[in-house]
């Protein structure tokens, strides 16, 4: 009888913890899509980027050997050379440099 209990107790708590799962908040990522060429074509392509990751890689790559400029703080236009530049010194490799990218071109200062 207590063998029964105690598998009856078990299987009720995992059915819990599968609704309360299933029934909670999902996120979806942020993507931006950007039109680029690849690194070794002149074919062109389109790259769906995700801006949360680009903000992750921003702030642990870049924010490690600096302070960090807020992606509002520039234009678009302006972040482009600046991450052409800081890019290779961080490391990034291209998909985390366009990652970056994209989240800074969701954030930057609007060109007035």
């Amino acid at each position: 009888m207590y063998k029964m209990k105690k598998i009856l107790s078990l299987s009720l708590f995992a059915i819990c913890v599968l609704f309360l799962y299933a029934c909670s908040h999902k996120t979806t990522p942020t993507k931006t899509t950007v039109e680029t060429k690849a690194p070794t074509t002149d074919n062109n392509y389109t790259v769906t980027l995700n801006s949360n990751y680009g903000k992750e890689i921003y702030e642990s790559k870049c924010g490690s050997c600096h302070s960090l400029n807020k992606p509002g703080d520039y234009t678009y236009n302006q972040w482009y050379p600046i991450m052409d530049r800081m890019a290779k010194k961080a490391d990034l490799d291209y998909m985390q440099k366009q990652n970056v990218l994209g989240y800074l071109k969701d954030n930057a200062k609007a060109v007035k």
